[in-house]
């Protein structure tokens, strides 16, 4: 007699069980067990399917008590072709093809786990947005308010951020991309000491591109994406470092030198223009004519608030 312990949706077109014990440790083992010493006070026994995989397992219950008198352990299917039997081997024959094609998209994305195959297969998987989706939504959100309050040369470095995680995520992990959901600690650390050994990236700029996927990643915790920034603990702080300037006869000598390419004497001019201004480029590509002003001692002086 079918009784459910809990509500049993139609699956229609998901999944086939396999009965089959798979010798590779690297394949997945579809069970259909039946529980004896849980009879209920019908006599009746609740079926699992049990899933292994690398020496894991991870148990499902299907809703269904049957008689044990009725339970072909070796078909792993309810005896008889009445309407229950019937009703109760369509379902576990669409669970198992369901659970077989969850693992083999899971495996062609790299990324499989009894835990995030369980999580698929109960609509639990809620959040599939990428890191590589979350920084591009970031960045051409970010692109469309360049010039309003937020500037290209800031922008950039957002945009190499990217580049630069497409390159790693392969080398580091086998495969294109990751969801958010499941970046961690490590993975902060793991790209951090990327960026320095490949990348040779000093200190404070790697700290600068940490810094900015952490700032990507507090946006999909206020967009509720995700519970939590992944690199809460991880921790990354500026070193001091000697900076060198340029003395005055060094700026002469920039100064009085000319070059052939009328390009390369606009490059000498603006730079030495953010040298005695103390002007950044982003700041300084942003003046105007109209930025020039008459200061108080009737000498021209840039005046903005930019």
């Amino acid at each position: 007699m079918l009784n459910p312990i809990l509500p049993v949706i139609p699956i229609p077109n998901l999944f086939i069980q396999l009965n089959v014990t798979v010798m590779s440790k690297n394949n997945i083992t579809i069970l259909i067990l039946i529980v004896k010493n849980k009879l209920n006070r019908n006599g009746l026994a609740p079926l699992y399917i049990r899933l292994s995989y690398c020496q894991q397992r991870k148990s499902i219950s299907t809703g269904y008590n049957i008689d044990p008198l009725k339970w072909d352990a070796a078909k792993m299917r309810v005896k008889g072709k009445d309407g229950e039997a019937e009703a109760i081997n369509s379902y576990l024959q669409q669970t198992q093809s369901k659970l077989v094609s969850l693992y083999n998209d899971m495996m062609k994305e790299g990324d499989f786990n009894l835990d995030k195959l369980v999580d698929r297969f109960f609509g639990r998987d809620h959040t599939p947005m990428t890191l590589l989706e979350l920084v591009n939504y970031h960045n051409e959100d970010f692109k469309k308010r360049i010039g309003i309050d937020y500037t290209f040369s800031t922008f950039e470095k957002y945009d190499i951020l990217r580049k630069k995680l497409e390159a790693f995520i392969p080398v580091k992990y086998g495969k294109q991309d990751m969801r958010i959901r499941d970046l961690s600690f490590q993975f902060a650390a793991d790209f951090d000491f990327y960026l320095k050994e490949h990348d040779k990236n000093k200190h404070n700029t790697v700290v600068k591109y940490i810094t900015n996927l952490k700032k990507i990643l507090n946006m999909a915790v206020t967009n509720g994406w995700i519970d939590k920034s992944p690199f809460i603990r991880f921790k990354s702080t500026f070193k001091d470092v000697e900076r060198i300037y340029l003395t005055q006869e060094e700026l002469d000598a920039i100064e009085h030198r000319t070059f052939k390419i009328e390009r390369l004497n606009l490059v000498r001019d603006m730079f030495l223009f953010q040298c005695y201004t103390g002007l950044a480029y982003s700041n300084m590509a942003l003046l105007t004519i109209t930025d020039v002003k008459p200061g108080i001692d009737g000498n021209n002086w840039i005046i903005n608030r930019k």
